[in-house]
């Protein structure tokens, strides 16, 4: 592995609160200067005027059980759908579950690498705890908020976030204060509006074809029923006995086998 040289200044290590020296960070601010797309139009804004943190505790009633949600994909799809919690109640539930959320909220992962996007959640979440691993923003009113959820969600962004600003080894995060020093392109709610009405047919679309997609194990039942012979109904009545001795010709009518 060959060794990376990277000259920085005392005057370009002071841009950062930390006094950071890595290569990867000021190897972007120099060549991007925070600009995600590197966009030469000097129309720009930071993701600072857009995004304003809006976190809230979440108010545990007594005897009440509530739905925690943990960072990770197997809590989160990749569309923000909720497909599974943790129950927790106000005298049992891990400290780092603390935050509620409403429909006006986008979250994204502050954890580098994570495989869940930004997400706003359409259906109600009153009764869900979120982590406080997500950093948890409302949207400036000058801004789509769909617009700047896809914004949160393009490869661009995260990017600079897995490979330029994170910090520390291992499980990794980046802070805050540096994602909202982004910058993107600056253009009017009317043209926000304008590029939302065109994804939301194909995202639409594309969720349609999503519900139709066979699970993995319905299709590899379905090949081994085919090419088999297999008595499907036979076997799961042979799951619940005990058997010493079992074999192909007890659940199939091949006589081949």
């Amino acid at each position: 592995m060959g060794v990376r040289l990277c000259k920085i200044s005392s005057k370009n290590i002071s841009i950062d609160e930390d006094l950071r020296n890595d290569y990867k960070f000021h190897f972007f601010i120099n060549s991007q200067n925070w600009n995600i797309f590197n966009s030469k139009d000097k129309k720009s804004v930071t993701l600072k005027e857009i995004l304003k943190p809006d976190y809230n505790n979440f108010v545990f009633e007594d005897d009440a059980l509530c739905k925690g949600i943990p960072t990770g994909q197997e809590y989160l799809d990749e569309d923000g759908e909720i497909i599974n919690f943790k129950e927790i109640s106000k005298e049992n539930h891990p400290d780092r579950l603390k935050y509620m959320i409403t429909t006006d909220n986008i979250l994204i992962s502050s954890l580098k690498g994570a495989k869940v996007p930004a997400l706003k959640f359409i259906q109600d979440v009153s009764d869900c705890v979120f982590s406080n691993g997500y950093y948890i923003f409302k949207v400036s009113n000058e801004w789509n908020s769909k617009f700047v959820l896809y914004i949160l969600r393009t490869k661009a962004l995260r990017d600079i976030v897995n490979n330029y600003i994170y910090r520390g080894i291992g499980i990794s995060s980046y802070k805050q204060r540096d994602l909202l020093r982004l910058k993107i392109f600056n253009i009017s709610k009317d043209s926000q509006n304008n590029i939302v009405s065109k994804i939301e047919p194909i995202e639409t679309k594309i969720k349609s074809l999503k519900l139709n997609i066979k699970p993995i194990s319905e299709i590899i039942n379905t090949v081994f029923n085919r090419e088999l012979h297999l008595n499907y109904d036979k076997l799961q009545e042979l799951k619940n006995e005990k058997y010493n001795q079992l074999t192909l010709s007890d659940f199939t009518d091949n006589k081949d086998l």
